[in-house]
């Protein structure tokens, strides 16, 4: 059978042909049909599907119309009988269709109803036009075509305890079912408790009671409905949201005292409902995008949801008023839990972090700080549970990781790896115990019995501890640190707490300082829930500010193209960027960023630092929004001491003051490296921002000397299972600290003979990250299992102050060879003419490119497509897998690199920058699609002639 796809505002369905007899069946006017009479639903409602109820419907309700009941299109609300059943002539929608109204419908830039299916309309009019038996929305069912169940075991899509933890609720696609839990923590599957329609997104017991059950789920497109099971008969005691719902539901909770239920889904609303009596309390709209969970607090007065605007959203239940705003979130976000004693609030998703906020707007909107905020996976983290005394949390990811985290401190307890597939859900047991569902139909137990909890560290960068903590002191103290006064002395470095005070002057301390010491000085504030949003200034000994660089403008500008955030790094579409440079400062209303990559084509602009992630800023100064049609400046520093050269342009000066961090790591607290321009006293000032002040803006200031490292770590990478003759990428990531900026080596080893690996790869200085590859020979032996998988070694080395600095790094998984399908999809590159000869030998050597500054070289990538069909992507602007700071695939257009459909081979185009420095590395391509299957590399050679050596 034929069927069709029919999308209207949103709405998608499939409709078999022969359901739509008026549209198709050339008797479609037939006297032959109106003899018969015509059916509502056979042939007339898929016509209003089509061309109507996408804008006349129950929610859009566009010209005050709706058509989605037969009572609809016989009353005579608008003053027009829109159908007179029997009479064509009286009928308004026929005037409609023909366009003899003064309106046409469809309007004329949509598609337009042919003849025969007006003619349609006209007969089943003149038959008598009648309706159904049952007059049920048009919206309410979708003719789909019936599909077999995929073979192999169900997945558990959700799963929930009861609050003793006897009884586990299962959910699945089309199925609720009850398992038995020991007091051991093992489960045995009971009955089943019956069947839902459609997935079952999340169930839970109702509050207070192991006696019903509520599911959440629907038909995505069609509707979405919550349904509350008794437990002991599987009897349905009660289902809300079908018809207010238009879409399927990812969450329904109800409330402590279970009288009230919430349900949210992919139409972003917030439902309340009376359980009882199924009315519906209140229907709550503001999120911009889909809610994936639902929680009330502990008292049952506010009620939590989780968006995928990248928002958490906090409401008042009984009248519906918005709280607060969480948009801390950098991705989705799929949690959220409140605390047991309501004290904190939960969230986790797309960003893979968990933040934990402290609760404070339960009876008046306000702003809910930030206590914590941790990196907790490698993948978006997909479900949250809490334990039942309120000390562990633990977290699910879909990088195959669970983890358990200790409260209320929110650091890392244990992780249990490996998990067999992704993790749909957790639940917590009794007796410490936790459960993960899976998508492979499995469970698995955790006990956090024997654990303990780690000590709580500070939330400062490495280097920081063994550091004097200095005594709390009043608002508006000074503490003296100086030689001469060493009775009110602290030795630095020193960690010294403070509150600032009602006026909100800020707190000052004096010091002595030599010239050339350089000294780093940190507040925290926000990171201890304090209210302060701090700022941070060194002054001269009389209260005057002290300069840290001028800098002179070289070339003026302004942004072009939309304004900018406070911590975007992409799109800096600014004003005659082409005579600008990688690495040049830009002065954009007091902040400093850096050029760190190009625009590629016609809609981009420039990549600021650190190129991905949040933007960095430079000389201390603050991240800024910036306006459309913002001034802004490349700027040069002056050394101390030169004179400007008159260009007509402006020169501005840069004090020792920081209001964010300039890394942006430590959230609203400031971060500043000071370096003494002369010997004398010096005055550190710590202040709000906004000038406020009281009992709630503590603080502690933090001084010390500086200690340049680094951490780093392969992102995105676990086990990998690598086939004969294919090719994989991974990345390794730098976080740098006090101003290292200085090149790291890192170097892998301990892979099995057959693999090979780009060793050693270097993250330049200045850069944040280095691409490799590891690759499997044609004849690598295979591996039988994961006892015989091979665990690569990964070290990063640097010079720091001429003394070398190792690191370990995490994050390198196993690496498990297999055996190669019989026609696999494999990506080569391959010289091009003079661009560079392969080198062959028994050493197994790459295939070398060689290019000079300003010079573009050419180069081949060609795929064994195997089963892939598509067009092969390589990405944008992030093409060049680890070239060199300054080379960039060129022309790449709009659609960035790719091997278009029926083509097996590409040629492409490599540029480097006229300053780019003579160096040696490694570079690749890697697929966007999946599977993400990468080249081996080949060895780029920057080389300058002779003439340019020096």
């Amino acid at each position: 059978m034929r069927s069709f796809l029919i999308i209207a505002c949103g709405i998608v369905a499939i409709f078999p042909v022969e359901s739509l007899r008026g549209a198709s069946s050339p008797s479609a006017s037939s006297s032959a049909d109106a003899e018969k009479g015509l059916d509502y639903h056979e042939d007339i409602a898929p016509l209003l599907r089509q061309y109507c109820v996408g804008c006349h419907n129950d929610d859009d309700y566009k010209g005050d119309y709706s058509v989605e009941r037969y009572i609809d299109l016989v009353s005579d609300d608008l003053g027009e009988t829109m159908v007179d059943p029997g009479d064509v002539d009286a009928s308004y929608l026929m005037r409609l269709l023909t366009g003899d109204a003064d309106d046409l419908m469809p309007p004329e830039d949509e598609p337009q109803l042919s003849a025969k299916e007006i003619a349609l309309f006209r007969a089943w009019i003149a038959s008598g036009g009648k309706g159904p038996a049952e007059d049920d929305s048009i919206l309410s069912t979708l003719k789909v075509r019936e599909m077999a169940p995929a073979p192999g075991t169900r997945p558990i899509t959700a799963l929930e305890m009861s609050g003793d933890g006897t009884l586990a609720a299962v959910g699945r696609y089309g199925e609720v079912a009850l398992a038995s839990v020991d007091r051991d923590g093992r489960m045995e599957d009971l009955r089943v408790l019956g069947a839902p329609g459609g997935k079952v997104n999340a169930v839970h017991f109702v509050k207070g009671a192991r006696d019903r059950v509520v599911t959440a789920g629907g038909i995505a497109g069609l509707k979405g409905v919550a349904t509350i099971w008794n437990v002991a008969t599987g009897e349905r005691l009660g289902e809300f949201g079908e018809g207010l719902h238009r879409d399927v539901l990812y969450d329904a909770e109800t409330d402590p005292d279970g009288g009230l239920l919430a349900t949210v889904g992919y139409d972003g609303k917030l439902v309340l409902w009376e359980v009882v009596t199924g009315r519906r309390k209140r229907t709550i709209e503001g999120h911009n995008g889909a809610i994936f969970d639902v929680a009330f607090s502990p008292d049952g007065r506010v009620v939590a949801t989780a968006s995928a605007d990248e928002t958490i959203k906090l409401w008042e239940v009984e009248t519906g008023r918005r709280l607060d705003t969480l948009n801390q979130p950098q991705g989705e976000v799929y949690a959220v839990l409140f605390s047991a004693d309501g004290k904190y609030l939960f969230g986790a998703g797309a960003d893979r972090r968990i933040r934990m906020w402290r609760f404070v707007s339960a009876e008046q909107p306000g702003i809910n700080p930030v206590r914590h905020s941790r990196f907790a996976h490698e993948g978006d983290v997909t479900a949250l549970e809490l334990s039942e005394d309120g000390k562990w949390l633990m977290s699910a990811s879909v990088d195959g990781v669970v983890k358990l985290w200790a409260l209320p401190a929110l650091v890392e307890a244990r992780a249990w790896a490996g998990q067999s597939d992704d993790v749909t859900s957790l639940a917590r047991g009794r007796a410490g115990l936790f459960y993960a569902a899976r998508m492979d139909g499995g469970t698995t137990r955790f006990e956090t019995a024997g654990v303990k909890a780690p000590a709580a560290t500070e939330d400062l960068p490495q280097g920081d501890s063994g550091l004097a903590i200095g005594a709390l002191r009043e608002p508006g103290d000074i503490l003296l640190l100086s030689e001469e006064e060493a009775g009110d002395a602290v030795t630095f470095p020193a960690r010294i707490s403070g509150v600032i005070g009602e006026e909100g002057e800020g707190d000052e301390f004096l010091f002595s300082a030599k010239a050339g010491e350089p000294w780093v000085l940190e507040v925290k504030g926000e990171r201890m829930e304090s209210a302060l949003d701090s700022k941070i200034e060194v002054l001269s000994e009389d209260g005057e500010p002290v300069e840290r660089v001028r800098l002179q403008a070289v070339r003026d500008s302004w942004f072009e193209f939309r304004g900018k955030d406070s911590r975007q790094v992409n799109d800096f579409r600014i004003f005659n960027w082409r005579e600008m440079e990688l690495n040049e400062y830009l002065y954009c209303n007091g902040e400093v960023v850096r050029l760190w990559g190009y625009p590629r084509g016609p809609d981009s602009g420039f990549l600021v630092y650190p190129g991905s992630g949040t933007r960095h800023t430079y000389f201390g100064t603050t991240g800024m929004s910036h306006a459309l049609g913002q001034p802004c400046y490349v700027v040069r520093p002056l050394a101390r001491g030169e004179e400007a050269r008159p260009n007509g342009l402006p020169v501005f000066t840069v004090y020792y003051e920081n209001d964010d961090d300039p890394k942006r790591r430590l959230g609203k607290d400031s971060k500043l490296a000071f370096v003494a321009p002369e010997d004398g006293r010096y005055r550190v000032r710590v202040s709000d921002v906004r000038g406020f002040g009281g009992a709630d803006y503590g603080y502690e200031l933090t001084v010390r000397v500086p200690e340049p490292h680094f951490s780093a770590r392969v992102d995105g990478f676990k086990a990998m299972k690598l086939a004969r003759g294919e090719a994989r990428e991974f990345v390794v990531k730098l976080e740098r600290f006090d101003d290292f900026e200085g090149a790291v080596r890192v170097e892998i080893d301990g892979l099995a003979p057959g693999l090979h690996v780009t060793s050693p790869l270097v993250v330049e200085a200045g850069q944040h990250m280095a691409m490799g590859v590891i690759w499997a020979g044609k004849n690598a032996p295979l591996a039988a299992g994961d006892s015989s998988a091979e665990k690569p070694t990964i070290v990063a080395r640097a010079m720091v102050g001429g003394v070398e600095l190792e690191r370990e790094v995490a994050g390198f998984g196993n690496v498990e060879v297999l055996e190669a399908t019989e026609d696999p999809f494999r990506v080569a590159l391959y010289a091009d003419g003079e661009s560079g000869e392969p080198m062959v030998s028994e050493g197994g050597r790459l295939l070398e490119l060689t290019v000079e500054p300003g010079e573009t070289v050419t180069a081949i990538v060609r795929a064994r497509r195997g089963e892939f069909e598509e067009r092969i992507e390589f990405g944008k602007q992030d093409s060049g897998r680890n070239l060199a700071h300054g080379l960039i695939i060129d022309n790449i257009g709009l659609n960035g690199l790719m091997i278009p459909v029926g083509k097996t081979e590409q040629r492409f185009f490599i540029t480097a920058a006229d300053w780019v420095p003579e160096s040696t590395r490694t570079f690749h391509l890697r697929t966007v699609q999946d599977p993400k299957v990468a080249t081996q590399a080949i060895r780029l050679k920057v080389r300058r002639p002779d003439d340019q050596a020096n």
